[in-house]
């Protein structure tokens, strides 16, 4: 009690209830980081990164996302805020997801011709997509999209690879050993060449439209 008191900023007088509160506020403010800390999407304990999506206002939160989307999504909120209702604001969510993309207004090039309406390709690599990723596409343009704006969706799925060369030689010894006494040694090799070439596969899937 002694050490409280001599710590303590309260007059000698204060009461119990008065201590205690002095004491829940002090452990409050001996935080293990800097306030700053907590506000980068980068630095922020993973613990309390959902509570920095929630002062941030993101739009779509998945709890399955991995940590790098997860901090890169908060980075981008107040960039997809400032340019909501745009195509950049549509891009800028669709890439904080790790999904790049193509949009295509009605207006432009390959554009329906339609007012009110556009085209995003979503160009999907790797691992290909399944129903989730269909969801959280159609998620992030709903969220960062006018709404007056007819989108349709269209996921490309790319995959290239380089052509590789091979060459390779093999060789092998016949040896007949008879009581120790080497009587013939034949000697084969043969010298293959291999090379194999990959070429890339574009698949465009009419997904959904929004």
């Amino acid at each position: 009690m002694n050490n409280i008191a001599s710590s303590s900023l309260l007059p000698p007088n204060a009461s119990k209830l008065e201590r205690d509160i002095e004491q829940v506020i002090t452990s409050s403010l001996d935080l293990p980081l800097s306030i700053a800390d907590l506000w980068d999407p980068f630095r922020c304990p993973l613990s309390l990164l959902p509570w920095l999506a929630w002062a941030y206002s993101v739009d779509q939160w998945e709890d399955s996302w991995p940590v790098s989307v997860k901090r890169q999504v908060v980075n981008d909120a107040f960039e997809i805020h400032r340019y909501k209702g745009t195509p950049y604001a549509v891009q800028q969510a669709l890439n904080s997801l790790g999904i790049k993309t193509n949009i295509i207004e009605w207006w432009e090039p390959n554009g329906s011709n339609v007012r009110g309406t556009m085209k995003v390709n979503a160009l999907v690599k790797d691992k290909g997509i399944d129903l989730s990723d269909l969801i959280q596409i159609t998620n992030a343009i709903t969220s960062a999209k006018r709404g007056v704006i007819h989108a349709v969706i269209r996921t490309v799925f790319q995959s290239s690879a380089e052509i590789n060369h091979a060459a390779t030689t093999l060789s092998a010894q016949i040896t007949e050993i008879s009581y120790y006494t080497l009587s013939e040694l034949n000697s084969e090799g043969m010298f293959s060449v291999m090379a194999g070439s990959f070429s890339a596969l574009t698949v465009t899937v009419e997904a959904i439209s929004i």
